[in-house]
């Protein structure tokens, strides 16, 4: 069974983005992260240490109500599962973790936010600057689902942002450290995995990147290509088609898995991870676009072999039954009534057959589907 860790934004917006990851994976195995807030019962603020009494003021799950009932049908039917995380362990690997994630945040705030100088105000105590800060639009609509709309003189929550990215960074590190298969379709984790792959402390993580197991981020972003219009889709459509499409499927992991290997000879696993839209829309595009142009000249093919047999009456040839358990019924039903040659049913089946062994095959039985 291949699965996966699923560690993003799950909102009722990024519905799609679990559509696709079922489209390619057996299971998926949703992280949600927890976030309590707690205040101090200590009357003289002091920090609160172990044994002192605090009070839980709230708590906010990551994997939104909206979402859970978005996807029922998946987990009831055990396609996906969703697995919580409270971001208060206590033990090496996770302490390690966090640190790290605090200085990449530190060092790349600009992922999610930007301070623009707008105005410089001198005054006695010195020089001031006033300033705006522009947002992300990933930012912007996770602040609108958890706080509220970000708006002019409105105040933002950036407390929440930082911790909201840092419990999805520490998840998705952590699991990568543990060399297990992760995926996410977060524009901002993915550019903050790219900038913490630059770091010479990244080799320890970058070890723990799996090249043995598909880059579930490759996987994602080459079905959105071929699907792009799957959100009028309803998920038991989304699994009924994956179904009819099981061998295609399994060809097409077959072709992702050796397309990968030989991407490692110029790319880093990280690299791959962060950049796949890129790589796939540069290196597997043009492979999907030559598949269906081969298509394309196929069925033009018998049309074409149909004025030329017409124009020649000897190549004319009856039915031969062996043939017909091989070919579609159209073309048995031409070859049946004499109107084309075995010869070209023939050449027809072939075409076929090389085109269904093509393991970007499965794309096209999607985009027929969902297109």
């Amino acid at each position: 069974m291949l699965s996966t860790k699923y560690i993003s934004n799950c909102t009722d917006k990024n519905i799609d983005e679990l559509k696709t990851a079922i489209l390619f994976f057996d299971k998926v195995e949703i992280i949600n992260n927890v976030l309590i807030q707690v205040k101090s019962d200590v009357k003289n603020k002091q920090r609160v240490e172990s044994g002192d009494m605090v009070i839980v003021t709230g708590v906010t799950n990551f994997v939104t109500d909206n979402y859970l009932k978005h996807i029922e049908l998946l987990t009831n039917e055990k396609h996906v599962e969703i697995i919580s995380e409270d971001n208060k362990r206590e033990d090496e690997l996770w302490d390690n973790v966090e640190s790290r994630v605090h200085s990449i945040l530190s060092k790349n705030r600009n992922i999610l936010f930007e301070e623009i100088e707008i105005d410089v105000i001198k005054d006695k105590s010195g020089r001031q600057i006033n300033s705006i800060i522009a947002f992300s639009d990933e930012v912007k609509k996770v602040h609108e689902e958890f706080i509220g709309p970000i708006k002019k003189n409105h105040i933002v929550n950036l407390d929440f942002i930082y911790k909201y990215y840092s419990s999805l960074l520490s998840s998705l590190f952590l699991h990568i450290s543990k060399g297990e298969t992760c995926l996410t379709g977060s524009n901002s984790l993915n550019k903050f995995l790219w900038h913490y792959s630059k770091d010479s402390k990244f080799k320890e993580l970058q070890h723990s990147l799996s090249q043995e197991d598909i880059n579930p981020s490759l996987a994602l972003n080459t079905i959105n290509l071929a699907v792009p219009n799957i959100s009028a889709f309803p998920f038991d459509e989304v699994l009924e088609a994956k179904e009819k499409a099981k061998s295609e499927l399994m060809d097409f992991r077959n072709e992702l898995m050796t397309f990968q290997f030989n991407l490692l000879e110029n790319y880093t696993p990280a690299e791959i991870q962060s950049k796949a839209s890129d790589i796939v829309k540069h290196k597997l595009n043009p492979k999907l676009d030559d598949l269906k142009r081969k298509i394309e000249m196929s069925n033009l093919s018998i049309p074409k072999k149909l004025l030329k047999e017409f124009q020649d009456p000897k190549s004319y040839t009856p039915l031969i039954g062996s043939l017909l358990g091989a070919i579609p019924v159209h073309i048995a039903t031409l070859l049946s009534l004499g109107i084309i040659s075995i010869t070209t049913a023939y050449d027809y089946v072939l075409k076929r057959k090389e085109i269904k062994s093509n393991g970007l095959y499965y794309l096209i039985q999607l985009d027929k589907k969902f297109g």
